[in-house]
């Protein structure tokens, strides 16, 4: 029992040495020259609730006169100050001002906003990134449109309930008179554009990038999230600090290896005695106990329906007039496609909701229950 005490107790020190391995920040490299922390708001730059950032290594502040001498920042990281409104501004080489709303110095993130309220718009005049330390991963391509108030509601009109899905009308760019609207650009938008062109809506421009911060979650403005947001989410890097953060974590770890290696051959040889002496005395004792274990098979779950299940569920064949459609239902809620003429329709008996044979074989399957109301024979 000693032995495995002795185990644990060193899986739980070299989980907390290899954490702090990988949780390093800028500010363990930082020069110790350089100043601590300061803020835009002169009043109030100790408080760690102000809502202006807290600005150390490796940014800082163009007009702060105390760096020393032997402070040395890394290039791009200058912030300026616009102290009659006690804005902080970080200034891109090709892309201007921008405010700065917040900086993450665990994650090595700084939030930036435009100062007119419009990413859009600055997305129009393209962000770019380059001759900066910053850098975004993720975004999302969109065509800009420019069309009457009247062509928008034509557009709507057309596409009905998919339309908010199709089109985006961005605010700050419109007017009373007109809509500015974003489409996603894909490679199936001749139909759109077509749309859109009856409409007379103009386009603006074919290549409108955006950047997009990286969600593990489904939002519920789809594809428009990066023209939604109000921040822009930056991440940066210090190429001269990362060789050294690497050749740090390396000797790091060299020494974590030199040392936890022959502590843990230690740690096993003393449990394979201990071991080996528990089994000596265990064979000399006079009663024995049988342990029997028993491996359950995981229960199995079925997912869907099986054939003859799905074949007896009823089908029919539109007509043309479509007479036999609910008049709110005229869209498969699986394809999102309309129902035409000479389609084939199977309808789920428990709820008499009916779709496109092959799409609604197919989801039974591998769920067991209606798409729409969730109800299952099962």
């Amino acid at each position: 029992m000693y032995c495995f005490q002795m185990l644990l107790i060193f899986i739980i020190l070299l989980f907390f040495s290899l954490q702090n391995l990988v949780t390093s920040t800028d500010q363990d490299f930082a020069d110790l020259n350089c100043p601590g922390i300061s803020s835009c708001d002169e009043d109030h730059y100790w408080d760690f609730d102000s809502l202006y950032p807290m600005i150390h290594y490796p940014f800082s502040i163009a007009e702060d006169n105390n760096h020393g001498k032997d402070c040395v920042y890394p290039p791009g990281f200058e912030l300026s100050c616009r102290r009659n409104r006690n804005e902080t501004i970080v200034k891109l080489p090709f892309s201007g001002e921008f405010y700065v709303r917040g900086i993450n110095y665990d994650a090595r993130e700084i939030q930036v906003s435009d100062p007119g309220g419009c990413l859009p718009r600055r997305y129009l005049q393209n962000v770019n990134l380059s001759g900066t330390p910053f850098e975004m991963e993720e975004f999302e391509t969109f065509i800009f449109s420019n069309c009457s108030t009247e062509g928008y509601s034509n557009l709507t009109k057309t596409y009905e309930k998919n339309s908010t899905s199709m089109f985006h009308p961005i605010d700050c760019l419109s007017s009373s008179t007109y809509k500015v609207l974003a489409t996603v650009s894909r490679n199936n938008m001749r139909s759109v554009m077509d749309s859109m062109n009856n409409s007379n809506c103009e386009v603006i421009d074919t290549d409108v990038v955006a950047l997009a911060q990286w969600k593990e979650y489904w939002s519920p403005r789809g594809d428009f999230e990066a023209l939604t947001d109000k921040v822009l989410y930056l991440t940066w890097h210090l190429p001269d600090q990362k060789q050294r953060r690497d050749i740090s974590k390396g000797m790091y770890s060299l020494l974590i290896i030199g040392t936890g290696l022959p502590i843990l051959i230690g740690i096993i040889w003393c449990c394979r005695y201990e071991f080996t002496a528990y089994s000596h005395n265990d064979r000399n004792n006079e009663t024995q106990t049988e342990l029997s274990v028993t491996v359950q098979a995981p229960p199995q779950t079925v997912t869907g329906l099986d054939e003859s299940t799905i074949g007896s569920y009823p089908q029919m064949v539109l007509c043309e007039s479509r007479q036999l459609l609910d008049p709110e239902n005229t869209v498969c809620s699986i394809c999102l496609s309309d129902y035409k003429p000479k389609d084939t329709l199977k309808s789920i008996p428990e709820c008499n909701h009916y779709f496109h044979v092959d799409c609604i074989d197919g989801w039974l399957r591998v769920n067991g229950s209606c798409p729409v109301c969730r109800k299952s024979p099962l």
